[in-house]
């Protein structure tokens, strides 16, 4: 401190301590406004790039839903050809000729037993279905909305 008087004491002397003090403030608001700009340039930055990823994330689940789409609609054909051949089953049981429906009996047979479980092991859908929402996780309104229409639970982070 000792250092600084003589230099505020010249500066007091030749009038000049208001002009520094003040030329000291615009300096410090100066800064001051500086990180401030730096800060909201910053946050502008982060929800730029939250917005880009939601994006890609949503064009994602959109794919991965038509492709759901589409294999359960082919589990549904397979199923449709599985009651059918039940029922050739059932009508080649009830019948008193087997006499040319054994081949159809066969193939009836052999389509019950191709019947599989469906899965859907596509990336954000099954992330959702499994109640996974920390892709949406920044929206608390969103993920509240989805875990209450589908009745899935929120998964935590860790778990």
């Amino acid at each position: 401190m000792r250092f600084f008087r003589p230099i505020r004491q010249a500066l007091i002397r030749d009038g000049k301590a208001v002009r520094y003090a003040a030329y000291a403030l615009g300096e410090v608001l100066l800064i001051v406004v500086g990180i401030l700009l730096a800060l909201q340039l910053d946050n502008w930055n982060q929800d730029r790039v939250a917005r880009a990823d939601f994006d890609r994330y949503i064009v994602q689940l959109r794919s991965d839903v038509e492709a759901a789409i589409v294999q359960i609609n082919t589990m549904v054909s397979a199923s449709d050809r599985s009651v059918q051949g039940a029922r050739t089953i059932l009508g080649v049981i009830d019948s008193d000729s087997v006499e040319g429906e054994l081949a159809e009996f066969e193939e009836a047979l052999g389509n019950l037993g191709k019947f599989t479980r469906a899965e859907i092991p596509y990336g954000n859908l099954r992330a959702l279905l499994d109640g996974d929402f920390s892709a949406i996780a920044r929206d608390t309104a969103l993920t509240a909305s989805v875990s209450r229409k589908t009745g899935v639970p929120i998964r935590s982070q860790a778990g």
